[in-house]
């Protein structure tokens, strides 16, 4: 099973970290819960995420608690034995429960707050409305459906990066990117190749999560072709909105989305894909996907949509989430 991580926009003190967990301890007071609305302005990246390790019933390993949130480190693993994170339950309407940024109902709060409660100092992010990012030059543009060897000049490619970048028009939407790493029957072989900030590899080391791309871009995913694993045939590519369905957002707020795949070892640009449709039903994006065809990989860029969350894109690809 898998649970997506709370997301928070401002760091705690030690002190206040320590504060909430003394209160998380005892009964709430209604002045209490007000304090930790107050503190807890829950939004961007994991608070201390999770993983459980496939081994018998082993009890779960908390991953440590990272700083800001400039890249996501390597997940460590037991016995390389692959990985489980943990993602949000479902509701009846099929949607994640992944709670807004504020809360009237105290019980809402004292759910958040046990999430705090597990880390002393959560990771963070900077949070806050995006800057502009600046475009690349898209050397070998495709359009949509327009499939294509990795490599169109034929060589041999060893490590590969999909880069992702995004602007927003005047909102504040919390994009991010991730990948369903696929066997022949079209799904994940197990949780743990699911790949996003709070599982940040693959089992095999072959893909990772890494946020504030180096080539410019607003996140990246580097994949060692080499070391994939030998039943992994297809990674698809996906860009969602966090809490899309409690703010009423969707992609038609976000323009400038792409996706560039670069040769890891030089940095040039293999192919590249920007979207130039959005919609307001849309609130994931499946904005491309690598694929082995004959023995070579080839990349289509998709660029279609639907109506789900994040927890919506884990269900399509057999991605079992807690609850």
């Amino acid at each position: 099973m898998i649970e997506i991580p709370e997301k928070i926009t401002s760091p705690l003190s030690g002190s206040t970290a320590e504060s909430i967990n003394s209160r998380v301890r005892g009964a709430l007071s209604n002045q209490n819960l007000q304090d930790l609305n107050g503190v807890t302005n829950y939004r961007t990246r994991s608070s201390g995420y999770k993983t459980n390790y496939r081994s018998g019933d082993a009890s779960g390993v908390r991953i440590p608690p990272k700083g800001p949130y400039d890249t996501c480190p390597q997940t460590p693993r037991r016995n390389s034995q692959p990985y489980r994170t943990a993602v949000p339950q479902m509701s009846a309407n099929g949607h994640s429960q992944i709670p807004p940024n504020t809360y009237s109902h105290p019980q809402a709060a004292v759910s958040r707050t046990s999430a705090a409660s597990q880390s002393t100092q959560p990771a963070v992010s900077s949070g806050g409305a995006l800057s502009d990012l600046v475009l690349p030059n898209f050397t070998r543009p495709l359009q949509k459906g327009q499939k294509s060897p990795i490599d169109p000049m034929g060589g041999v490619l060893h490590k590969i990066r999909a880069s992702f970048g995004w602007n927003l028009k005047g909102v504040d939407c919390d994009i991010d990117a991730s990948a369903f790493l696929l066997d022949m029957s079209g799904k994940v072989p197990d949780d743990s190749w699911f790949v996003f900030y709070g599982q940040p590899e693959s089992p095999d080391g072959s893909v990772s999560f890494v946020k504030d791309s180096q080539d410019g871009g607003r996140e990246s995913i580097p994949i060692d072709l080499d070391h994939l694993s030998g039943n992994i045939c297809r990674i698809v590519f996906v860009l969602t909105i966090h809490e899309a369905f409690a703010r009423k957002q969707n992609f038609s707020m976000v323009k400038d989305a792409y996706i560039r795949l670069l040769n890891a070892d030089t940095g040039k640009e293999l192919l590249s894909f920007c979207m130039d449709q959005y919609y307001e039903n849309v609130t994931s994006m499946t904005i491309g996907e690598i694929y082995l065809h004959n023995g070579q990989w080839k990349f289509n860029p998709v660029g279609n949509g639907v109506n789900k969350d994040l927890a919506g894109q884990c269900a399509i690809y057999g991605v079992e989430i807690e609850g």
